[in-house]
């Protein structure tokens, strides 16, 4: 006998009801910055969403400043310290929306960001919506994006390609609205990862996406210069989680399209892993200069600050960046004995 009426309504009120997006946050001692990340989430136009916050054993305020929310779309969790990909896959498992997005627990969504990209997320079935994203520091939000060549609809392997060719575009997570059904298909965070974890996630969901949608009335705002940021961290376990990384998402493009413009947009990449660790990790730039070569080589310059271009022009790339880092750890040993 068919349900009745009535019996369907009891029966999905017993069910948690399935939204449209899952906003998902992890978060590591963020009690200076949390509060205004959700509020960002809950002062959206667009409201058919859930937020599932993962409080990775953070030893702050963190979990007394969650406590205040009352919403009842907002779930907290809360586990042992795992690291940023750990969290972001329990919060993946507690949600249910069709459309997740990974917002980080320090940056802020302008009001019109998830209807911007949920409008495009529409228009097809592997389609991954993206929006424009700017910098900040402090209270004070800039007026506008920054411009950037793969702000277009292309195909998923040709826009990582424009994004990756210079090596310097950087990835913000909560720019995406990915679907469900694709992080469910090519898995989630490779929790072995720390430094630069969401270039291999990123590397393996978005190559596979059928047309990346730039939703430009979206917009992100990246916030810069935290002290506890994990990009900020260079010790031998987050080096070999960046030489992980840049070979994991580099692949995983390539094993989608491999031509001539997915090869040079690789090799770039791994070359400036190669500058940022020279002269140390000798193992992990042999390798990496071996996959450069066998890709065709790389024609990107070293990145740096202007007394290392002009010591550059003078006595080459790898000479300056040895006295750049001399430099480095002068200042930190001399900013450690003022402590």
């Amino acid at each position: 006998m068919p349900n009745s009426p009535k019996r369907v309504e009891k029966m999905e009120s017993m069910t948690e009801r399935r939204r449209a997006i899952s906003v998902l946050i992890a978060c590591y001692n963020a009690a200076a910055y949390v509060e205004a990340a959700v509020q960002s989430v809950l002062g959206q136009s667009f409201q058919d969403f859930e937020i599932v916050i993962v409080d990775d054993g953070s030893n702050d305020a963190t979990r007394s400043i969650l406590a205040r929310f009352t919403d009842p779309r907002i779930k907290v969790i809360s586990k042992l310290n795992g690291g940023a990909s750990s969290a972001r896959n329990a919060a993946f498992s507690q949600s249910n929306g069709e459309f997740i997005i990974y917002f980080d627990a320090d940056d802020i969504m302008r009001p019109d960001h998830l209807h911007a990209l949920y409008q495009r997320s529409q228009e097809g079935e592997g389609v991954i919506a993206f929006s424009p994203w700017a910098r900040f520091k402090g209270e004070s939000l800039p007026s506008q994006f920054e411009v950037r060549p793969s702000q277009m609809d292309m195909p998923g392997p040709e826009w990582l390609a424009c994004e990756w060719m210079d090596a310097r575009q950087m990835m913000q997570s909560a720019m995406f609205l990915l679907p469900r059904t694709m992080i469910d298909r090519f898995g989630g965070w490779d929790e072995g990862l720390s430094l630069n974890d969401d270039f291999e996630f990123f590397g393996r969901i978005l190559s596979r996406a059928k047309m990346m949608a730039y939703a430009p009335d979206a917009g992100l705002y990246y916030r810069s210069s935290v002290s506890n940021s994990l990009s900020g961290k260079r010790s031998p376990e987050a080096i070999r989680s960046a030489f992980r990384s840049v070979h994991g998402g580099t692949s995983a493009l390539l094993e989608v399209l491999d031509n001539p413009t997915t090869r040079l947009a690789c090799a770039n990449c791994l070359q400036d892993f190669i500058y940022l660790t020279y002269p140390d990790y000798t193992d992990y730039r042999a390798a990496t200069a071996k996959r450069v070569k066998d890709l065709g080589g790389a024609t990107l310059a070293p990145d740096g600050p202007p007394g290392f271009q002009r010591l550059r022009a003078l006595i080459g790339w790898r000479a300056a960046r040895v006295v750049q880092k001399a430099a480095e750890r002068l200042r930190l040993n001399s900013a450690s004995r003022t402590r």
